[in-house]
């Protein structure tokens, strides 16, 4: 019986459950929608390739199982090709296919891809003209071909002879040829059947027992067992016995049964034929001579495209290729059966369902199906079909979720209808609800466990039923459906929720353990549990497959390469799972973790299974709910694709565009036929196709791939079938790529072909072998270069030695005379200072003011020369800047001119000026100009005999003007003129001075962008000409130059009447530091009666005296030992006790870049060395002044900033970070000076002289003031009243507030109110 039942489920089921033939089929359709060439289907081969070659009304097609390739002769490749309609195929020696037309044959070369007309003719001068029926070649590798009017011809390919035999009782047309196994060949017409007699090389009639008319057949066919099938025009299918002449006649049309016009025999396997007519498809059971037509026609899977069925094919997957007449071919893959299906839509008897969602077995082996849509149903595997019993139409309109064959009894679980307990023999039914114990109506779950207690789960909790009182007690609320529960080997049982994830229960000890995130099980949604032979739990949860380890007691995961993730029921197999998920059912080996999917192309109902809806019978048979059915299987019968798919390389695309074969193209053959490719470095983006010949699931062949020389390793792209390259460096590189069919079975071995990208020409061979020529004649030219080079470079680095030799010489004697200058400013500021203050005596004797004056004169001179070598050095390091500025330069010659006047006047010299218009202005340095005219007219007084002249010339159309000085002295011949500007360089006649006037001269024209000339003749003197442009672009303005020098901001207001008090009992102290004693003694003795004098004499020195007085002004020198005065500067401005203090930098460092560095270390203003006595007071006038007109305006002006008074950035945030404590404790009583210097975090007394140095203030007054400053901000927001306003900022009294309003600001609040309303106005 087990024999028979797998048998018959190999058949599968027929209509109202007859087990005779396979009815259900999973077909694939192919037409002209979908890329087949025409409808009309009228050959369909596979060659050894393993493509699929289909023969059309309208060219032909190729197909790989990815697409379709056409070749018709509207094609301009395929010129030879005369016609479109091709009615047979037949392949030949492997490396031809010969296409049997209208008009004759044609051979297809496949690798040339070229058609050519056979034009053989026979020994009397025929040749084939007529319409081909059918071609084949025998096992003597003749080739046979079959006319309509000609006959049939035998090609001889040894010989190339072609023979001709005519048909005359056929009419000469022979629609059908067979080659049998034992070399017979066989022709069919329209009406006898003939045999080729291989003795006398004729065709001898076949004559057939009973049939004396013979026979009208085009189909023959020789079964596996040696039968020969003939298929007949109108009286079915005969069986030929060939020794007896005798035929069997089967399918004869009569009575409405049977089938006429048969066009095709197929052998489906050794029991089962397939016969092609115009009826349709019959299969028929030539053993139990059963046949069955299958008549379902339409766009379905299970359904065929069209009646009309012609030629058939069965490949070597053995997948069947059924070609119609009017809707293309019909795919059945092979192994068709292997999971029998059965749908409420079939119209079987007993069985509705669609939606499956439960299983059990019976006491007898019958399979109870519970669906969501049609109540319950029964099935006998034993006899294939579904069976009637009592009570099935009560249950027919019950959602039925659980089922449980408890005894002789079917507990079935319903949605919203409690539990109906079915006694199949009786029909009687009980039913359960929520009066009889049940927490729910909705029952999902019914377990028996092995003590044999019922156990029930709801959409909210866990039920146990008591036999003794018929009732349900609740176990345990869990507020999640409930969808499986299952009994471990201890006796623990294991509740699997939808929404709560799963709990393990202890009915022993009545303990409950829930297991999630933290136990390895993070998805909440479990679908089915299963408990395999080695006692191990695995889960099915809406997020994958999880398996439980006792000993960790935690989940485990196990990562699955499937479609979806969800997995729906889980049965267990010999060494594997099979896994109902949401796309697919899934074979998974835990051992090895591979996979194999299956899908509705393998015959499964659907590929969207149902949850919890899966059973594995007592004899091994698995069932398996979809939304459209169930489906039925044993795991061990399965047959899987063995077959290795052929790898094949389809086609080639140079940028997207398909690269056809052409004799002298980039594809010379066919691609898949070729061993290499040759590609030009233009081809950047290449695309290479290639396809697995296995057609069961082509979606599910996988394919891999890899670029020797490119890649790495493997590249594994699942369905992918092409891969692009881009830019591809030149270089021989190697495409492999293999393939697997739907089973996983991989071809390894896969295909290959050898790309060649070739180098643009300049870096072929020959411009290699070039380039190498070139880099050796190069490298010669080059080592000789460099010997040369060398030698020229060691004789340079001897001139720069000595060069750098004389520069350094030039330099230390610069450096020397530049220290000396610094040196000497000290000295001289020690004669000069004194020696003014002497002069200013008017008690002097004449002689002794007439020596004093001399004493100036010299020391003026001395000073002289210094600032002349300083200048010097400021051009000799570039470090020289200019300040342009729009000067009359009639005014700056005037006042250079008038000043050597007089002494030229006294030597004796003619002095004329010629000078340009009053209103002639240009944008010079007036300082450095002034330099220039002076060491101009100094040089020409030295040199000159008995006149200069000094001429002024403008040049309009150049934006340019000259100054030239002229002189008639001695002259200069032309390697003096060549030195004239060279530093310290003095002319031949030795006058006094330093030789370097002339090169200050030349470094400040250069720098006012114009230039100097000279010419001189011995005996007639010489004239030099500057020559300045009248604009320059980095024009300082009037404004920022007064800046420089006058400091005070804009809303200063100077005080008209001085009231500061002049005479003070206490007088300030002044920090003198200097490391020159005579020096600090010469200051002190100047300013001692106007300050309290204290010294220092580097920057330490000062700093300790700073921390024991209280200081209000600070001079220092630069240049000292231990701290300089830019280090004091920078420590007293970091310094919060000290930041206020002014501060004066004396230096002897002129440059621009020491300026810089000093204002930017925080000094109020910087003295040049010498300096003037009256100059350094005038600076401390306007310093203290200035902070004291800053201070009044901040103490008198109510919207003054606090900031106004801050002499740098430290103050500035002092100030503020007070300003803002004071006004955020306006009204706090502790608001006082201790509470400022303890919030600030300084001294009391440290506040007294910080406030006092800053605001000329005590902190009570500075407090005061801010009261007075934010209540004058209150009132110009007109919000409120004055007294509300004196109340605000800390007043008690509005009357004491408006008398210190009025004395702070010089007017009463309301005056203020009304002053700035009339500003308004």
């Amino acid at each position: 019986m087990k024999k028979l039942y797998c048998l018959l489920i190999f058949l599968s089921v027929g209509l109202w459950g007859y087990a005779i033939l396979p009815t259900h089929f999973q077909f694939r359709h192919y037409n002209i929608e979908n890329g087949v060439s025409s409808n009309s289907i009228s050959a369909i081969l596979q060659d050894s390739h393993g493509y699929i070659w289909l023969g059309t009304d309208n060219g032909l097609s190729r197909f790989d199982g990815n697409q379709f390739a056409f070749y018709q002769k509207s094609n301009p490749l395929y010129s030879n090709l005369h016609t479109s309609y091709i009615n047979t195929l037949c392949e030949i020696n492997t490396d031809e296919l010969w296409l049997g037309t209208e008009n004759g044959v044609y051979i297809y070369n496949p690798v040339k891809a070229t058609f050519t007309p056979f034009t053989q003719k026979t020994n009397d001068n025929t040749d084939i003209t007529s319409w081909i029926m059918h071609i084949i070649q025998d096992k003597e590798q003749n080739i046979w071909i079959a006319t309509r009017k000609q006959g049939i011809f035998q090609y001889n390919t040894s010989t190339h002879k072609l023979t001709q035999y005519e048909i005359p009782r056929n009419n000469n047309v022979v629609i059908h040829i067979l080659n049998d196994r034992q070399n017979n060949i066989w022709i069919s017409g329209p009406y006898q059947l003939f045999r080729l007699n291989k003795a006398n090389n004729t065709f001898e009639e076949f004559q057939i027992k009973g049939e004396p008319e013979g026979v009208y057949s085009m189909a023959l066919w020789e079964d596996s067992s040696h039968n020969l099938w003939i298929g007949t025009w109108e009286h079915g299918l005969w069986k030929l016995n060939t020794q007896t002449h005798e035929v069997e006649k089967f399918l004869i049309s009569n009575n409405g049964k049977g089938i006429l016009h048969i066009h095709s025999i197929l052998e489906y396997s050794p029991t089962i034929l397939f016969i092609g007519s115009d009826e349709g498809l019959t299969v028929f059971n030539p053993i139990t001579q059963e046949s069955f037509l299958y008549n379902q026609y339409g766009e379905g899977n299970e359904s065929l495209s069209d009646k009309f069925i012609y030629p058939m094919l069965k490949d070597r997957e053995g997948g069947v290729w059924i070609g119609t007449y009017y809707n293309g071919v019909n795919y059945l893959p092979p192994f068709c059966g292997q999971f029998p299906g059965y749908s409420g839509t079939d119209n079987l008897p007993f069985f509705e369902g669609q939606i499956i969602s439960r299983f059990c077995e019976g006491k007898n082996g019958e399979v109870w199906i519970g669906s969501d849509d049609a109540g319950v149903s029964c099935f006998n595997p034993s006899i294939v079909k579904f069976i009637d019993f009592p009570g099935r139409e009560k249950l027919k309109k019950n959602n039925v979720h659980a089922l449980r064959y408890i005894g002789k009894e079917l507990w079935i679980g319903t949605y919203t209808n409690g539990i109906q307990v079915l006694d199949p023999q009786t029909g009687k039914i009980t039913k359960y609800d929520t009066k009889d114990g049940l927490d729910e109506s909705s029952i999902y779950s019914i377990f028996q466990d092995s003590q044999g207690r019922i156990w029930t789960g709801s959409m909210g909790g866990v039920c146990l039923y008591n036999p003794q009182e018929n009732r349900f007690n609740l176990v345990k609320k869990l507020d999640a459906l409930i969808i499986k529960i299952m009994e471990d080997a201890k006796g623990n049982l294991w509740i699997a929720t939808q929404g709560k994830g799963l709990f393990k229960y202890i009915p022993q000890k009545q303990v409950w353990k829930r297991y999630g995130q933290t136990q390895g099980l993070p998805c909440n949604i479990i679908n089915h549990l299963c408990i395999d032979r080695e006692k191990v739990l695995w889960a099915a949860t809406f997020e994958g497959l999880y398996s439980y380890d006792l000993e960790k007691d935690r989940f485990i995961r196990h990562p699955l390469r499937i479609p979806n993730k969800c997995i729906n029921a889980i049965l267990e197999g010999e060494d594997c799972l099979w896994l109902t998920t949401a796309k697919g059912l899934v074979k998974y080996t835990p051992t090895t973790r591979a996979t194999q999917i299956f899908t509705k192309s393998d015959g499964l109902q659907s590929e969207a299974f149902i949850m919890a809806s899966a059973l594995k019978t007592r004899n091994g048979e698995f069932y398996i709910g979809s939304i459209n059915g169930f489906n039925t299987f044993y795991p061990h019968l399965l047959k899987l694709n063995t077959q290795k798919p052929n790898v094949v390389l389809t086609s080639l695309e140079i940028f997207n565009q398909k690269i056809e074969t052409q004799k002298d193209g980039i594809l010379p053959e066919a691609i898949d036929h070729l061993k290499e490719i040759h590609l030009s470095y233009k081809d950047n983006v290449i695309t290479l196709n290639y396809a697995a010949l296995s057609y069961c699931t082509p979606q599910k062949n996988q394919y891999a791939y890899i670029l020797e020389g490119f890649d790495k390793g493997w590249n594994y792209v699942g369905s992918q079938h092409s891969t692009t390259y881009t830019n591809l460096p030149a270089g021989t590189y190697t495409f492999r790529v293999k393939a697997s069919n739907n089973d996983n079975i991989w071809n390894e071995e896969g295909t290959s072909i050898r790309i060649i990208v070739h180098p643009p020409f300049y870096l072929s061979l020959p411009f290699k072998i070039g380039y190498v020529l070139l880099f050796l004649l190069a490298l010669g030219l080059l080592l000789r270069y460099v010997i040369r080079r060398s030698e020229k470079k060691h004789a340079k680095a001897i001139d720069e030695l000595n060069s750098k030799k004389e520069i350094e010489i030039h330099e230390a004697k610069i450096n020397f005379f530049t220290m000396i200058a610094h040196e000497i400013r000290t000295p001289v500021s020690l004669i000069i200072g004194p020696l003014e203050k002497i002069m200013q005596s008017t008690h002097i004797p004449i002689n002794e003011r007439q020596e004093l004056e001399i004493i100036d004169r010299n020391s003026q001179r001395l000073l002289y020369l210094v600032n002349q070598l300083l200048d010097f050095r400021k051009v000799e390091q570039k470090e020289i800047r200019m300040k342009f500025t729009s000067q009359s330069i009639k005014e700056l010659m005037q006042a250079v001119c008038e000043r050597f006047s007089p002494t030229l006047q006294q030597n004796g010299v003619s002095f004329s000026v010629t000078y340009p218009d009053e209103h002639f202005h240009a944008d010079v340095d007036k300082e450095a100009l002034t330099k220039v005219l002076s060491n101009l007219l100094t040089n020409a007084n030295k040199y000159t005999q008995s006149m200069i002249e000094v001429r002024f010339q403008e040049y309009p159309e150049r934006q340019t003007f000259s100054i030239e000085v002229k002189d008639n002295g001695k002259g200069m011949n032309e390697e003096e003129l060549k030195k004239i500007f060279k530093p310290f360089y003095q002319a031949s006649e030795n006058k006094p001075g330093t030789g370097i006037g002339l090169s200050i001269v030349k470094g400040i024209v250069e720098a006012h962008h114009g230039q100097v000339n000279v010419t001189s003749q011995p005996g007639k003197g010489s004239s030099f000409i500057i020559t300045l442009p009248r604009k320059q672009k980095n024009l300082v303005t009037e404004e920022e130059e007064n800046q420089a020098t006058n400091p005070i901001p804009e809303d200063i207001i100077p005080e008209q009447n001085d009231t500061a008090a002049t005479s003070q009992k206490v007088l300030p102290i002044m920090l003198i530091v200097d490391d020159n004693e005579d020096m600090l003694n010469f200051l002190s003795s100047h300013f001692q009666t106007s300050y309290t004098i204290v010294t220092a004499v580097d920057g330490v020195d000062a700093l300790n005296k700073l921390k024991e007085q209280e200081v209000a002004l600070i001079i220092s020198d630069w240049m000292m030992p231990n701290m300089n005065g830019i280090d004091l500067c920078k420590a007293v401005r970091n310094n919060q006790l000290t930041s206020h203090i002014p501060f004066i930098l004396l230096t002897a460092k002129t440059d621009t870049e020491a300026k810089i560095t000093s204002m930017n270390c925080g000094a109020d203003a910087y003295i040049e060395k010498p300096f003037s006595l009256q100059y350094l007071e005038a600076c401390i006038k306007n310093l203290l002044e200035l902070r004291l007109q800053l201070r009044q305006k901040f103490s008198q002006m109510p919207t003054v900033s606090i900031n106004s008074i801050a002499a740098n950035q430290n103050d500035k945030v002092f100030l503020e970070k007070m300003n803002h404590l004071i006004e955020e404790n306006l009204n706090n009583e502790e608001l006082s000076v201790d509470f400022l210097a303890e919030k600030l975090c300084i001294s009391r007394s440290g506040l007294f002289v910080k406030i006092k140095g800053l605001a000329n203030t005590t902190p009570n007054e500075m407090i005061q003031i801010i009261r007075l400053k934010k209540a004058a901000s209150l009132l110009l927001e007109n919000q409120y009243r004055i007294n509300e306003v004196s109340y605000m900022v800390g007043f008690n009294n509005p009357s004491y507030f408006s008398k210190c309003f009025q004395k702070q600001f010089g007017m009463k609040p309301g005056e203020y109110i009304a002053s700035h309303a009339h500003k308004a106005e």
